[in-house]
């Protein structure tokens, strides 16, 4: 199952698209919407010429007198023509809704908003708007270059504490796909249990399990399948069980930062390459460092550069990583 198809199981459930509404789409029109309106319509259209073409997540909803029709589209790359690709779905939307009702009495379409929701990590620089793709028209045609704008939320943009303020969970979603701190992790997902318990979020929590094991647990853990199948017991064994994914990423970093520090040790030497990757790992691990260790670190011997790297694997603090080999590290000056 790839990642836009998780996001999609995500965004079927009525409660995740309110909250994306209430935390990142703006507009007065938004006072006005009826949340318990929300409808799932068929996203599978066919076009005239018979090319099938399915978009992801399609509702509907009141606002005041007039529905509105939401247009989900997930991204997890950018695509330069995506406001081709969204014209496109409009017309496609519009077409089925005139063959789905008596176009002799209909008299009006429904307003449409597009949204795009970009998950990947690199910056995301399409056009908006379709007619910034279309060159300058000649006098006399400039009112018949196409127009339509899409919404794009990137969830990269935000900042931890910004949708920390959000508390919904849509913004919880953003926040674990942003993260890459274990603690803070830890920490996430056992909120995020918290919020999903109850029989009536059953199937949202099984959409968020696919997509934590899909995303998240693909990042932590060797073993996801297992993990997966128990991640809402209780908090305890949920607190074991993030231990375990912290371990298991930090044993996998360690591996590839002397990996790194290797291949950079045969251009400066081993034994700088092994200080630059164990002080990573610290900073990544604790934070800021007293300015004495890395000074320590860079005129330790290889040896044992290696050994507070496994040290660093179970430890609980600094200090205790420094306690473990012969010839601590000292932080007091």
């Amino acid at each position: 199952m790839d990642h836009d198809h998780s996001y999609k199981l995500l965004f079927a459930h009525p409660q995740m698209m309110r909250d994306l509404l209430n935390a990142f789409v703006a507009g007065e029109w938004l006072d006005e919407v009826d949340f318990n309106t929300l409808e799932r319509v068929n996203g599978d259209y066919v076009a005239d010429d018979l090319r099938a073409r399915a978009d992801d997540i399609v509702w509907r909803v009141r606002c005041g007198e007039h529905m509105v029709y939401l247009l989900l589209e997930f991204q997890s790359s950018p695509d330069r023509f995506m406001a081709v690709r969204v014209l496109t779905y409009v017309g496609l939307l519009y077409q089925e809704l005139i063959r789905g009702s008596n176009s002799r009495e209909l008299t009006e379409l429904p307003a449409i908003l597009p949204i795009v929701l970009h998950s990947g990590r690199k910056t995301w620089s399409a056009a908006h708007d379709v007619s910034e793709l279309v060159s300058e028209a000649p006098r006399g045609l400039e009112p018949y270059r196409p127009r339509l704008r899409y919404l794009l939320i990137d969830e990269h943009r935000y900042e931890d504490a910004e949708l920390a303020a959000r508390h919904n969970l849509a913004a919880m979603l953003f926040r674990l796909e942003n993260c890459r701190r274990p603690a803070l992790m830890k920490q996430l997902v056992r909120t995020l249990a918290d919020w999903l318990q109850g029989p009536d979020l059953e199937g949202l929590r099984r959409a968020f399990t696919v997509w934590l094991k899909e995303v998240v647990l693909e990042r932590l853990s060797n073993d996801p399948e297992r993990i997966a199948d128990n991640l809402w017991e209780k908090s305890t064994m949920l607190s074991e069980r993030m231990d375990e994914w912290e371990s298991e990423f930090l044993a996998r970093g360690a591996q590839k930062g002397r990996q790194e520090g290797r291949q950079e040790g045969r251009q400066e030497g081993r034994q700088e390459g092994e200080a630059v990757v164990l002080t990573r790992l610290l900073r990544k691990r604790f934070g800021d460092l007293p300015e004495e260790v890395p000074a320590r670190l860079r005129s330790a011997p290889v040896e044992q550069l290696e050994a507070w790297t496994e040290c660093l694997l179970d430890a609980k603090s600094l200090e205790e990583v420094i306690r473990c080999v012969q010839q601590p590290i000292r932080t007091d000056g």
